[in-house]
């Protein structure tokens, strides 16, 4: 119902970010640390429940990590990039920047990340740098409605959907291509990886580092292979 598969490794999700809630996911992530790994949690802040509510859940959230995770509290990533809708994106800068400008401010020695999508402007990056954040990562999955200009979504019923994979390539390397010249924070680029090819050319753009969401899922191994290649 949420999710299909798309030619060229590509995959559409109009599930979105569901789990059981950072009360429940904190003690699993304090776990995993202590057994060596090394996680950032994502926050997505709901501002369709109002901005006030959004910021107040977020700062909430950051308590819950602070205290659970100890010093394995080091990083978070704000999650801006979702939903899948191209409409509630571009209207959430406005709300974004104050729900960051008020965790900045509450804390901060947390190394700050945040993460975009292509339909994002990119003088939203630029205050985001401005109010200190530490890194951006782009970007996320790409409205089906982009990927696609003239198709009708197979997941149209739920929103549509976001595209990641493969064919979300291009337009996500046209988008980090841009976003490296406006902007000189540390820049995670990443979306439509397929083969470690796409990831020397997100270095070639200037990426000082490359994320693998899709390809990790649907073909692990290849993944593995990629993150030996670059960081054996």
């Amino acid at each position: 119902k949420y999710i299909r598969r798309l030619p060229g490794q590509g995959m559409l999700n109009a599930y979105g970010l569901t789990n059981a809630g950072v009360e429940a996911c904190a003690p699993d992530i304090w776990r995993a640390g202590e057994a060596g790994f090394r996680i950032i949690p994502n926050i997505y802040p709901e501002f369709i429940k109002g901005t006030a509510i959004a910021i107040r859940e977020t700062l909430e959230a950051v308590e819950i990590f602070q205290r659970t995770l100890g010093p394995h509290f080091q990083a978070l990533e704000l999650n801006f990039s979702c939903p899948n809708s191209e409409e509630a994106i571009a209207k959430n800068v406005v709300q974004a920047l104050q729900a960051t400008r008020k965790v900045r401010s509450l804390y901060p020695r947390l190394f700050l990340i945040a993460k975009l999508s292509v339909c994002h402007p990119y003088e939203f990056a630029q205050e985001l740098e401005r109010i200190g954040v530490n890194a951006l990562h782009a970007v996320n999955t790409i409205p089906y409605t982009i990927v696609f200009p003239f198709q009708r979504s197979p997941l149209n019923a739920v929103s549509g959907g976001g595209v990641s994979g493969g064919p979300a390539f291009p337009l996500a390397l046209s988008y980090n291509e841009e976003l490296r010249r406006k902007v000189h924070l540390f820049l995670i680029m990443g979306c439509g990886v397929t083969c470690a090819d796409d990831v020397q050319r997100y270095f070639d753009l200037g990426a000082d580092a490359v994320s693998l969401c899709t390809l990790a899922l649907r073909r692990p191994q290849a993944a593995a292979g990629i993150v030996l290649k670059f960081n054996g």
